[in-house]
Formats: structure tokens, C-alpha cells, sequence
């Protein structure tokens, strides 16, 4: 658990920031599920990123890895023993949400275009809705709960792969951005190319922007439906993640320039705000 509480640490800062408010063992159930989502996206994306065959035959060989772990077979590997335990803890996180992330972990060593956003979303439901199904059960989500869980794991990832435009692009190969958008306001890949920061590139932002937004309103209306230990720490970890956005937008949509992100004295001022109110809502 040590250790996949230093993955999910050194990867993902603005989800640690929300989950540190979890109790221990939802804690551990969401290392577990991090670890398990973030090693093989890492073979595909950093360590062979420059090597496409390379990383399909590694993922493969991971994937037959954990299917040996999944059948009882003995391992020393941490991220598998403590996925292991995850499953036997949650029998109610399904296998194929797994099966399925994986699979779209092999479609990027294959797919690196999406021509309309709901092709977008057909590749995004492999890559993290179904992770957030699993989060909403370690969350004790009730009633109704999936397109809540579906809306916030999809403004996540949409958030990441406004930020990530370059890297993308430039390190991958690929484009996130539907094809047809990209016509629509007239945006070809020579603005990748040539990182045009022109009035077609922010319109198409500002585009994109808005659709992910209305995600993050669909998903706060869900996280009532969260154990109530857990929605503390969600909706923060959607605030710093919703600030993203904010950072974009006081950029001038300009995501070719750096990395943008929100400090941690901004994490901890949105921690504060949301603690806040989340008490004036609970107690006043």
C-alpha cells in the first residue's frame, strides 16, 4: 500500500489532495486502484512511448501477468497484491471495468485520432468512467450513482487531455481532440505543428472548455450520493481539477507554452473554500 500510495502521490497530486481527507482503508482501496491504472498507461505512454510495438508486447505481457495473479498465482509485485486484496475487499468493483481499461490501454498503441466526441467518449469509458465506477464503489456511492460517477471520471480526463494538447502531440503522437471539432472551428494539426495560439484555436478551447464544465455541474450534483465520508474529499479533488480549466482559460488557452497546473498553496486555498462550504451546508 506504501507503494501505491507513492505512485498515486507522485502522479496524480490533485486526486491526493481530495483522498487524504478519505479514512485509511478507502484510502488503501484507492492506492490499490491507482497503482493498478497507472503502470500500464505508463508503459504506453513514458516508458515506451517512443516505441509502439515495444509498448503493446510489454502491456501484453503485463496484462498475462496479472491474468496469472487474477487465478491465484503466487507474486511479489506490490501493485498486483494490492489490487488482489482491492477485489476481495469490493466484490462489487467488477472485473470487466478492469478488462475493460486495459483494453483501451492496448487501443492507444493503436488508435491516436477520434473523428466525432462520441468516439471520444467510447474510448473514454474504457479509460476512465470504468475507473470511476470503481471509485464510487470504494466511495460507498448509493441510488443511482453511475452517470454521476460517468460524468466526473469523464470531465477528469477531459481536463487532463485539454492540459496534456502538446505532450500529447509532440511526445505521442496523438490528438485527443475530436476531428470534427477541429474542422468545425477551423483548427488543423499545423496548429499542433506550429502551436498557433490564434482566435480558432481559443474558440475551439473555449468550446471544449464549456463541454467539460457541464460535466463537473452533472458530476457535483451526484456526489451527495457518496459515502459521507467521501464527499469532502471528492469535491475537492474535482475543484482543483475544475481549476485546470481556470488556469487554460487565464493562459489564453495557450497549452503549448508549459505544463499548466495549480500550485499547492491554490490546492490548499480550494481546500479550504470547499471545506467551508461543505460545513455551512452540513451544519448551519
Amino acid at each position: 500500500m506504501r507503494i501505491c500510495a507513492g505512485i498515486t502521490r507522485r502522479h496524480a497530486k490533485s486526486f491526493s489532495a481530495g483522498i487524504r481527507l478519505f479514512p485509511l482503508e478507502r484510502r488503501w482501496a484507492t492506492w490499490a486502484l491507482y497503482g493498478f491504472v497507472r503502470l500500464p498507461d505508463d508503459i504506453v505512454d513514458v516508458e515506451y512511448a517512443n516505441d509502439i510495438e515495444g509498448g503493446r508486447k510489454a502491456l501484453q505481457e503485463w496484462i498475462t501477468e496479472w491474468k496469472f495473479v487474477l487465478a491465484g498465482g503466487e507474486t511479489n509485485d506490490p501493485v498486483f497484491r494490492a489490487t488482489r486484496w482491492l477485489l476481495k475487499e469490493y466484490p462489487e468493483i467488477k472485473l470487466e471495468w478492469l478488462d475493460t481499461f486495459l483494453d483501451k490501454m492496448l487501443q492507444d498503441t493503436d488508435t491516436d485520432r477520434y473523428q466525432k466526441y462520441s468516439d471520444l467518449e467510447e474510448y473514454m469509458y474504457g479509460s476512465a468512467t470504468v475507473v470511476g465506477y470503481a471509485m464510487a464503489v470504494i466511495c460507498g456511492a448509493k441510488g443511482d450513482w453511475m452517470p454521476g460517477a460517468k460524468a466526473l471520471a469523464e470531465a477528469f480526463q477531459m481536463t487532463n487531455f485539454l492540459r496534456d494538447i502538446d505532450a500529447d502531440y509532440q511526445e505521442r503522437g496523438r490528438v485527443y481532440l475530436p476531428q470534427e471539432d477541429m474542422q468545425h472551428f477551423g483548427v488543423s494539426e499545423q496548429a499542433l505543428i506550429k502551436k498557433m495560439n490564434d482566435s480558432a484555436w481559443s474558440s475551439l478551447m473555449r468550446f471544449e472548455i464549456t463541454r467539460t464544465r457541464k460535466l463537473y455541474v452533472v458530476a457535483r450534483k451526484a456526489i451527495a450520493q457518496l459515502s459521507p465520508d467521501c464527499q469532502l474529499g471528492v469535491s475537492i479533488a474535482a475543484d482543483i481539477y475544475e481549476a485546470i480549466l481556470d488556469k487554460i482559460e487565464a493562459a489564453d488557452h495557450n497549452v503549448f507554452e508549459k505544463r499548466l497546473k495549480t500550485s499547492t498553496p491554490h490546492k490548499l486555498a480550494l481546500a479550504v473554500r470547499r471545506t467551508g462550504i461543505h460545513l455551512k451546508e452540513r451544519y448551519v
